[in-house]
């Protein structure tokens, strides 16, 4: 599906917090360009922007470029085409699930509730406590502690090298549809990584360094056993397992690294004894259906992922709520052409693609429970 049909679909301005509010919108830097002929495909616009004879298009997005876009060169991507290559980003782990929130400065404060506690009926999560109240008497106040996080716009690039010119120059629909693509997964995967593992000093901070998360020391060094993610599943907070219980609710899930996958399929096929002699597979485990429906633990699904450590490793399992987890985006990209050094001699272009984003966790706490028992919206494995 197109950006412009997607956009027609869910409405000019998708739901606040959902990932797809950072594709096509109205008041993205880059949407002021989608008018023109020439920002209708990559291909075309590409060819236009880097015409060597024609100055009109570099000229026409350096007027349109506003103070929202960084000073930094390159040339500003029409919104249809930025949406474009978020739209190929299927295969993320982090954005399809996260709160994503489109930002117009540099950086976006964000309040946080600092409310470490759900004793005495005290609401942990966020929100008004409620209780019964008689007709005419007084209503409970609720006074809970604000505190702030800052999300702001980290610069993430790459670097396209060596691309024949022909390419650009004379196949602009199948090779527009391949940039886009290109982009997106490179993009994807680096976003992807930043939110895993980012220390939140110039650059994103990953769900590794979650502040309200719990860790849950393995029971057998470079092992993972089903003791191990029985105890992981019993320190996420309630409320985080119920949302991941609800049907049609897929953000909470557990974030498993290949090799600690292997391990756990090993369990799941476990052998009996005599060696030889097969245990028929457990409920705790569901391989999906190769179709509509993924592996499962417990009920929550599982996404396996090349960002996490080998097995053995802290955080080569995590079971995470991600709705909970913050991404800025700028919501614009910028290009540059190079054609220069060796390039000009094999007649090929380098490609350098810019956008800016940001993400860290938005619980702030690990939360005592009314029964005393310390949870968390991540646990990590340790």
């Amino acid at each position: 599906m197109t950006a412009d049909l997607l956009a027609a679909e869910l409405g000019a301005l998708p739901a606040p917090g959902s990932w797809r509010a950072a594709l096509w919108r109205p008041d993205a830097p880059g949407a002021v360009l989608d008018s023109q002929p020439w920002a209708r495909t990559w291909g075309g616009y590409l060819r236009a922007l880097f015409d060597p004879h024609d100055p009109s298009v570099r000229t026409f997005i350096a007027n349109a470029m506003t103070e929202r876009v960084p000073s930094q060169g390159g040339f500003l991507v029409p919104e249809n085409l930025r949406s474009q290559v978020m739209s190929y980003m299927t295969t993320a782990v982090v954005r399809p699930n996260a709160m994503v929130l489109p930002m117009d400065s540099l950086r976006l404060p964000i309040p946080v509730l600092d409310n470490p506690t759900q004793n005495s009926g005290n609401q942990a999560l966020g929100g008004l406590t409620f209780s019964f109240t008689e007709e005419g008497a007084a209503i409970s106040a609720s006074v809970p502690s604000f505190g702030r996080t800052v999300l702001e716009a980290h610069k993430l690039a790459a670097y396209l090298q060596d691309v024949p010119n022909e390419l650009v120059d004379d196949a602009a629909g199948p090779f527009g549809d391949f940039l886009a693509r290109v982009i997106a997964r490179g993009y994807g995967w680096a976003e992807d990584d930043s939110f895993f593992n980012g220390t939140g000093v110039g650059q994103p901070q990953g769900l590794i360094y979650a502040p309200s998360q719990v860790t849950v020391t393995r029971g057998t060094s470079s092992k993972v056993l089903l003791t191990d993610i029985a105890a992981m599943f019993k320190v996420l907070h309630p409320a985080a397992r119920q949302d991941g219980f609800t049907p049609g609710v897929t953000s909470v899930r557990w974030l498993v690294s290949s090799t600690a996958m292997d391990q756990i399929l090993e369990l799941y096929l476990a052998v009996g004894t005599p060696a030889n002699q097969a245990v028929a597979p457990s409920d705790w485990f569901q391989a999906g259906d190769g179709d509509k429906v993924g592996p499962s633990i417990l009920g929550l699904p599982v996404s396996v992922t090349d960002h996490q450590p080998a097995v053995g490793s802290t955080g080569d399992v995590m079971l995470a709520d991600i709705s909970q987890y913050l991404i800025g985006d700028r919501l614009e990209m910028t290009v540059e052409r190079s054609a220069q050094g060796a390039g000009f001699i094999k007649g090929t272009s380098n490609f350098r693609v810019r956008s800016r984003v940001d993400g860290r966790y938005w619980i702030q706490f690990t939360t005592t429970t009314e029964a005393g028992q310390t949870v968390g919206p991540v646990v990590v494995l340790q």
